[in-house]
């Protein structure tokens, strides 16, 4: 995943996902920093909420017939 913002670009990439006292723990790296980032359990239903949005659903469905979920090669 790529996050931009005016700080620069990063790469933000997860380890692992798991529960944490009224929230969720998204394990893994932010460029070369190891990062932990917190999602409160509102804005995790917030999240799937959005993603179950018509467009979004599209957007999915049409990712799984056409490979869009396939890692993409860094050359």
């Amino acid at each position: 995943m790529r996050v931009e913002s005016p700080a620069g670009k990063f790469v933000l990439s997860f380890e692992k996902i798991e529960p944490g006292d009224d929230e969720v723990l998204l394990v893994g790296k932010m460029g070369v920093w190891d990062s932990t980032t917190h999602v409160s359990l509102p804005e995790l239903m917030n999240m799937l909420v959005m993603t179950l949005r018509p467009k979004m659903l599209i957007f999915i469905l049409r990712s799984l017939f056409t490979g869009g979920f396939r890692k993409k090669r860094e050359d």
